[in-house]
């Protein structure tokens, strides 16, 4: 028997940018009809009914993500997927044998970013896949591998302010509410048009002071600067960039409701108060403002 292969995360390039990978999944989405007929006990006939295929992927490296794919998504054509192949008795192949998936039509979009405490933020990523031609719109092969991203940034959770008032943060989770629209057409296997049909995102603030703000039973309208939130880069070989350094990330919704969620407490643990921020299009601004900047709490 010939020897094992065995391959692990390579990386995703999309429009040049190539990102810094922490994990990868690949969902062909194949939608099979299998029946029977005439009172038959098990499936007579089987066929490919049609395909939606999804390629997650999570990065640590927030602004070098969001500032290439925009809130609202981007075109994913020629998207590339890699695995490296491992090395027998070493680490990496360096040959021409590595494995490669090539996205023809795309939509990408992104999903959540979530940090706790000091733990590393992670961005989820989703791409989907169309044929505008009605071939098939996945392509794979061996290949050499590519340079890898430059360089990472990280992140973690940092502050929030909500109309004015600071938050104490225990957890940020930014859920960005696109809805996909994937429409198939003259009886294709594959989706021919992929839109972002709705927007709605949320930001969920986790904190350990209950008392620290008093949204009623109804929540509150934002108003000033709305809500913000901040993701504290950190500084490599070292602990934090600075405050005043106008490298955090900096999410901003001047428009909508803050709620409370829920609040909860165990023996022996401490208490939690959830806030749910609910933004709304006012008309001007972009629904969810994305931008580096210096942070205003600590």
């Amino acid at each position: 028997m010939s020897a094992t292969s065995s391959y692990t995360l390579g990386g995703v390039t999309v429009d040049g940018t190539t990102f810094a990978t922490q994990s990868a999944r690949m969902d062909l989405g194949v939608e099979s009809g299998r029946v029977g007929h005439s009172g038959s006990a098990s499936p007579t006939y089987n066929a490919v009914q049609g395909q939606n295929a999804q390629f997650d992927f999570s990065t640590h490296d927030l602004w070098t993500a969001l500032n290439a794919i925009g809130f609202d998504g981007k075109d994913a054509a020629g998207a590339e997927l890699w695995l490296q192949k491992l090395l027998h008795a070493g680490f990496r192949s360096s040959g021409t044998d590595h494995a490669k998936m090539t996205v023809t039509q795309g939509y990408l979009i992104p999903v959540t970013l979530q940090a706790q405490g000091a733990q590393w933020a992670t961005l989820e990523c989703q791409i989907w896949v169309a044929s505008t031609d009605g071939n098939d719109p996945l392509s794979f092969s061996t290949v050499t591998l590519p340079t890898p991203a430059a360089s990472m940034d990280a992140f973690v959770a940092g502050g929030c302010e909500i109309n004015g008032n600071e938050i104490q943060v225990q957890q940020l989770t930014v859920e960005f509410g696109i809805e996909v629209h994937a429409r198939r057409h003259d009886g294709n296997v594959w989706p021919g048009l992929l839109a972002g049909m709705d927007c709605a995102p949320r930001i969920r603030i986790t904190t350990d002071d209950v008392g620290q703000l008093s949204l009623g039973t109804n929540g509150i309208a934002l108003t000033g600067s709305g809500c913000e939130v901040w993701f504290r880069k950190v500084n490599q070989n070292g602990t934090r960039v600075a405050t005043t350094v106008a490298e955090h990330l900096h999410i901003k919704a001047v428009d909508g409701m803050a709620m409370a969620n829920e609040t909860s407490a165990n023996q022996g643990g401490e208490a939690s108060y959830e806030i749910v921020v609910e933004p709304t299009y006012d008309g001007t601004n972009d629904i969810l403002q994305i931008a580096q900047a210096a942070m205003e709490t600590v």
